[in-house]
């Protein structure tokens, strides 16, 4: 995924299965690539704010084999599961 600030500014918040985090503030100015296996979440800063996300992958609501987004208890388990296998 590649998401790009539109307008205003939001935080966004990244973990990966080390539980390695950063946080950047996405802006009109800013844009990020999300590697797969980065769990991401973001808060708005500013009223108004929006972003476009741009995909690699067909979704289909209906079609769970094209879901590529994980629950956080099922993130919580890849993690448990990457840093067994060190």
């Amino acid at each position: 995924e590649i998401a790009i600030g539109l307008v205003g500014c939001e935080r966004w918040e990244f973990e990966d299965l080390h539980g390695e985090t950063r946080s950047i503030d996405l802006t009109p100015t800013i844009g990020v690539r999300l590697p797969s296996f980065i769990l991401h979440t973001y808060t708005v800063r500013a009223e108004g704010s929006g972003h476009l996300v741009i995909t690699n992958t067909l979704f289909d609501p209906d079609d769970p084999r094209t879901h590529d987004t994980y629950s956080l208890e099922t993130f919580r388990e890849l993690q448990r599961t990457e840093r067994a296998g060190r």
